[in-house]
C-alpha cells in the first residue's frame, strides 16, 4: 500500500467515524425531544460561533475607526468656533456677550429678563448678570425696572447694540454653511441640530460653572 493510499484510507475512516458520531448525536437528540426540529450538529455550531466571532471582530474594528474619525472631527468644530472669536482682548465682545445680544434681538420683550436669558443659555444667573453689566457699561444694552414686577429688571438692546450685531462673528459660519451644496447644507444643519439636542439631554454639571469669556 502506498503512502497516498494509506492517507486516503485514513481520511475515509475518519469520515465514517464522523458519520457514525453524527448519527448517534441525532438519535440522542431525538430521544430527548421527539417533537423538536432537526438538531444542529456541534460542528455547525462551532462554525457559526467562529464566523460570528469574525463578524463581531470586524464590527469592533469598524466602531473603533468610526470613533477615531469622530474624535478627529470634533476638534475641527472647536477650532472653527474659536477662530471666529479671534479677538480675545478685554475690550472685545466675548462669546457669552454675543449670545446675549442675539437672544435680545430675537426674543419678545416679556422674555428679556435675567432669568429667561440664563435659562435659554443653560447657565446660572451669576455669569449672565456679569455679562449684562459689561454690555450695559459699553452701551449695548440697557436695563429698567419691569412694569409687571418692580423686583426684576427687563433688558433691551440699544441702538449701539443693534449696530454691533452687524459685526456678529457667527455670520462668518452662517455664510460658509450657505455656500455648501444644498444636500450637504441640509445634512449639516440636521446633524448639528441632532448633536445639540443630544448634548442638552445629557446630564451635565457644567451649568454651575462660569463659561469661558463670559464676563
Amino acid at each position: 500500500m502506498t503512502a497516498r493510499s494509506a492517507m486516503t484510507e485514513t481520511c475515509l475512516e475518519q469520515k465514517a467515524r464522523l458519520g457514525k458520531f453524527r448519527d448517534r448525536f441525532d438519535q440522542y437528540a431525538r430521544a430527548q425531544e421527539p417533537n423538536a426540529p432537526p438538531p444542529v450538529h456541534p460542528y455547525v455550531v462551532i462554525s457559526r460561533i467562529r464566523d460570528g466571532t469574525t463578524r463581531d471582530s470586524g464590527k469592533r474594528m469598524k466602531n473603533q475607526a468610526d470613533q477615531i474619525e469622530a474624535e478627529a472631527a470634533a476638534p475641527l468644530l472647536e477650532r472653527m468656533i474659536r477662530d471666529i472669536y479671534g479677538d480675545k482682548g478685554s475690550s472685545a465682545v466675548q462669546p457669552l456677550q454675543w449670545s446675549i445680544l442675539r437672544y435680545l434681538r430675537k426674543t419678545p420683550a416679556d422674555r428679556n429678563e435675567l432669568r429667561w436669558i440664563a435659562r435659554y443659555l443653560g447657565l446660572t444667573r451669576a455669569p449672565v448678570a456679569r455679562a449684562l453689566k459689561t454690555l450695559e457699561s459699553r452701551g449695548y444694552v440697557e436695563q429698567a425696572i419691569s412694569p409687571a414686577d418692580n423686583r426684576t429688571k427687563t433688558v433691551s438692546l440699544t441702538v449701539e447694540g443693534r449696530e454691533k450685531l452687524n459685526e456678529d462673528p457667527i455670520k462668518v459660519i452662517a455664510d460658509r454653511i450657505l455656500s455648501l451644496p444644498k444636500a450637504e447644507k441640509l445634512q449639516f444643519i440636521r446633524s448639528i441640530r441632532t448633536i445639540s439636542l443630544n448634548l442638552k439631554s445629557a446630564p451635565d454639571d457644567s451649568n454651575s460653572k462660569d463659561p469661558p469669556g463670559g464676563g
